[in-house]
């Protein structure tokens, strides 16, 4: 985002926002080496205008998610759209379009119909973005025992390869396809194409590899589409 200290310290006083050096230092090391930055601090002391801040002095969007007791992953991740879901079998069955139950399973599952929270959104995102997770302290276990793996890379990647990877990890994912086998078949569509291996073979997945992130209610879907 910056190319050096100085720039991020100059970008950020054009916006308004002073800190001192030593914290605009930790900013620009954070962003340099693409690690998060946990600040803590009592109300009103400039944590969220921050990220506000950093966002416009990078010439990008920050995607916020604000968190409270209670928060699920459907606010985070996101999740389906039932009225897409249930207007898109609507449409199936007025067409006439033939097609097996398992097909019909995988396009009401897929990428078109889920809408994603500000963490998809981040991870999608082609150009680099602030995710800013405010009051983080606030959720509840329920909501941190949701997080049991993650995918990362050690290998400095260009963002639209990153991007495609994920977004086509998330697919299948939302096919219900176990975690582990949605990277691989996202890795395997990589190669498919001949992209070379540099910009998808430093996935790894840590953590539980086992279970899907998403759920659409397909059940439900087809008993109110048969009265």
């Amino acid at each position: 985002m910056f190319e050096s200290f100085d720039e991020l310290m100059e970008r950020l006083k054009a916006t308004g926002y002073f800190i001192d050096p030593v914290m605009t230092r930790i900013v620009f090391l954070a962003a340099k080496l693409q690690k998060p930055l946990l600040l803590e601090g009592p109300a009103g002391s400039g944590k969220t205008q921050l990220a506000v801040s950093v966002a416009q002095a990078a010439g990008t969007h920050i995607e916020r998610l604000q968190c409270y007791r209670g928060v699920t992953e459907d606010k985070a991740i996101g999740r389906f759209d039932e009225s897409l879901q249930r207007l898109y079998m609507e449409f199936s069955k007025g067409n006439g379009e033939s097609g097996s139950w398992r097909e019909l399973q995988a396009n009401l599952k897929g990428r078109d119909f889920f809408r994603p929270g500000p963490l998809m959104r981040a991870l999608e995102c082609e150009k680099p973005c602030v995710l800013l997770i405010d009051e983080l302290d606030k959720v509840d276990e329920g909501f941190e025992a949701r997080s049991q793996s993650v995918v990362s890379t050690l290998w400095e990647l260009e963002d639209h390869a990153t991007a495609h990877l994920m977004t086509t990890f998330y697919d299948h994912l939302g096919r219900h396809e176990e975690k582990a086998e949605a990277l691989r078949q996202a890795q395997l569509e990589m190669l498919n194409p001949g992209s070379p291996p540099y910009y998808w073979a430093g996935f790894v997945l840590d953590g539980d590899p086992n279970g899907s992130l998403f759920r659409a209610p397909v059940n439900n879907l087809t008993a109110r589409s048969s009265r």
